[in-house]
């Protein structure tokens, strides 16, 4: 996953940025165990991908269907 710019996340709707968020994370958790079986070129991605998720999520408390 390439990273996001704010001004694409604000043009997607709740149920857009969902299916983004849910996807990123699925991601994640596959970056997170092959870095722990030390499978992982590029650890700059997690950092990357957990930077991504936390936009798509304030983008979504902006709109008002986030959590929190």
């Amino acid at each position: 996953m390439k990273e996001i710019k704010k001004s694409e996340l604000r043009n997607m709707t709740i149920e857009e940025l969902n299916l983004l968020l849910r996807s990123a994370k699925e991601e994640l958790a596959r970056l997170q165990v092959a870095h722990r079986l030390r499978q992982v070129q590029n650890v700059m991605a997690l950092r990357n991908l957990r930077r991504d998720i936390a936009r798509i999520l304030t983008i979504m408390r902006e709109k008002g269907g986030g959590k929190g």
